[in-house]
């Protein structure tokens, strides 16, 4: 488990900051996953099918980048490919969880904040931003600006808040959800 974490300033192929490709972690409290950036996939984090990991209490995963170009590539903030748990107990008032900042930058770039292809459960979290005029959403150069929820994934969200995100469709045959 990874309490009070500042992942900052990295730069990788898949996972800017942070890649888990197999097993079970947990980043928590007073944790940050900040200006990160991948050539491809997770800007901030990646999850590697198989892998597991769960966001908790006071988490923000903010300012990330995913560079990739092709359509199964982006994530800005994070990409998952395994299981994911965003659970912050604050309630939809107060999140706890935030995902807010991130771009998807590829020409085919999808979800800004999260790119989902594989099991993603989300409870009392903010995709984007909840007060306008304060740093902006996600931002995806095509589909998701919040959230890409690609086909044969799972997903499951309550309490959340998904807001002030972009889907920027710089290919003419996307630019599908601005939330997801």
């Amino acid at each position: 488990n990874l309490s009070a974490v500042r992942v900052s300033d990295n730069r990788a192929t898949g996972g800017g900051g942070l890649h888990l490709g197999g097993g079970t972690a947990t980043l928590q409290f007073l944790s940050q996953v900040a200006n990160n950036s991948a050539t491809e996939t997770g800007g901030g984090i990646h999850v590697e099918s198989g892998a597991a990991l769960s966001l908790s209490n006071q988490v923000v995963v903010t300012a990330n980048e995913a560079e990739g170009a092709a359509a199964d590539q982006g994530g800005g903030g994070i990409y998952n490919d395994g299981s994911l748990t965003l659970n912050g107990n604050g309630g939809a008032a107060d999140p706890r969880i935030e995902v807010t900042g991130n771009q998807a930058t590829g020409a085919l770039g999808r979800g800004g904040g999260i790119f989902n292809a594989g099991s993603l459960s989300i409870t009392n979290a903010t995709i984007g931003v909840t007060l306008p005029g304060t740093p902006s959403g996600n931002t995806a150069a095509n589909d998701g600006g919040g959230i890409v929820h690609a086909a044969s994934s799972t997903l499951v969200m309550t309490d959340t808040v998904l807001s002030h995100n972009a889907a920027l469709g710089l290919d003419a045959a996307n630019g599908n959800g601005g939330g997801l």
